[in-house]
């Protein structure tokens, strides 16, 4: 089993082999970013703090969530 390369060095699988490593946020963090920052948006136009309080929800999971897969 390979250990996960550090931050300056190049991954490698147990054969020795180089690969690179990507992240890439998952489609359903997208969707709560999207939902959270719009609904942010939509309450200070409107100036009504309900829609803030439906951004909380989402943004609260997504800073929640796991640093490192």
């Amino acid at each position: 089993m390979a250990f996960p390369a550090l931050p300056n060095e190049p991954a490698r699988d147990a054969a020795g082999t180089e690969f690179s490593l990507q992240w890439r946020s998952s489609r359903h963090a997208r969707r709560l970013l999207t939902l959270g920052l719009a609904a942010l948006f939509i309450a200070t136009v409107a100036r009504r703090p309900e829609f803030a309080g439906l951004a909380a929800p989402a943004l609260l999971l997504l800073a929640a969530g796991p640093r490192w897969r």
